[in-house]
């Protein structure tokens, strides 16, 4: 996760939406931390926006598609944080499009507990970040880092 916020800190930029596997509180409370520490909207922002579920169906995709539109009240950027220990296949195609293509400046922040039953389509629109005891590091599937180490 440190690596990312340097990134934003130079550019100005994140990547448009993030998932992060893992302890969904210790997840919460680090990305919490991260926001803080680079001026960006948390909790009481007019522009920041939290929704916790049990599972996330295709009503409250919806609803997320819906309170995204629109451009940020103070400041450049809107945050999203939905947290949920499920999400269902038609959730997932319902916020296709919203993960691909979100509103400039807008970053969507999704926590689960494990990325099982996640579709290859919606993997492949957002950034997967793997969290362990609060730290939170890109995760690179095995082929790919031995790839990468290769000479």
């Amino acid at each position: 996760m440190d690596e990312i916020f340097k990134t934003y800190k130079t550019s100005g930029a994140l990547h448009h939406a993030y998932l992060i596997e893992g302890d969904v509180g210790a997840s919460k409370a680090a990305l919490y931390t991260h926001f803080v520490e680079h001026d960006l909207p948390h909790e009481g922002h007019p522009d920041f926006w939290l929704a916790e579920f049990e599972t996330l169906g295709i009503d409250e995709s919806r609803a997320l598609k819906e309170v995204q539109v629109g451009s940020a009240v103070s400041g450049v950027h809107r945050i999203f944080v939905v947290t949920t220990t499920l999400i269902t296949h038609e959730a997932q195609n319902a916020l296709l499009k919203l993960f691909e293509e979100p509103p400039p400046g807008t970053y969507l922040f999704l926590i689960l507990p494990s990325l099982g039953g996640l579709l290859p389509t919606l993997r492949s629109r957002i950034s997967i970040l793997n969290s362990h005891d609060g730290f939170m590091k890109p995760l690179i599937p095995e082929s790919a880092e031995q790839f990468l180490k290769a000479g």
